[in-house]
């Protein structure tokens, strides 16, 4: 099925992501700075198409991770219209990729539960992320897995699916490598 394919072809892009975020210290206030802008810098051109894929698709309300970014940023000093921009990659840009999208945006969310599990800074500094602590990603998730595992896919659908997919980590990852280190962070004001 289209999940399983999916796991096959984007593991090793997953573990280099999640490599490259588990190197953060979100215990600090820059790591998770640091996490918020990568995370905007990435979803900000794939947001729509996921957006659309899920209230259209799924049937469902279609999660604004985006303005939760935003606004997340905001509240710890930094302009997150100051970010780095990416465009939105060529083989995410069809609707037959559009499942690889969801794939890698609602699948984040369920990291994103164990982080919040785990603690992150702000918690004992009176600030709560709206990103962090959304907890509307496992209903996408769980939306996705029967619609991936039930929906029969011809073969340049697949390649346009998992293309997507791939697509979407790589953006992240380029994404966490433009994003603002340390010294970047205290120059926007998020130095706290």
């Amino acid at each position: 099925d289209m999940l399983a394919l999916l796991r096959e072809h984007t593991k090793p892009s997953h573990e280099r992501l999640d490599s490259a975020f588990g190197s953060l210290a979100l215990d600090r206030r820059e790591g998770l700075v640091r996490f918020l802008a990568a995370h905007t810098i990435g979803m900000t051109p794939l947001h729509e198409t996921f957006r659309h894929f899920v209230s259209e698709e799924l049937n469902m309300p279609a999660p604004d991770y985006l303005t939760m970014l935003h606004k997340d940023l905001a509240a710890l000093g930094v302009d997150p219209m100051a970010l780095p921009s990416l465009d939105m990659p060529p083989e995410a840009a069809t609707d037959a990729g559009a499942p690889g999208i969801g794939y890698v945006i609602s699948g984040s969310r369920l990291g994103l539960s164990v982080i919040r599990r785990q603690g992150y800074w702000g918690e004992q500094q009176g600030f709560r992320s709206l990103y962090m602590e959304d907890d509307s990603g496992p209903a996408c998730w769980k939306a996705l897995l029967p619609w991936l595992r039930q929906r029969n896919f011809n073969r340049a659908e697949e390649e346009a699916v998992s293309a997507a997919a791939l697509a979407s980590f790589d953006t992240f990852a380029r994404a966490f490598a433009v994003s603002p280190a340390e010294d970047s962070l205290k120059e926007m004001g998020a130095d706290g």
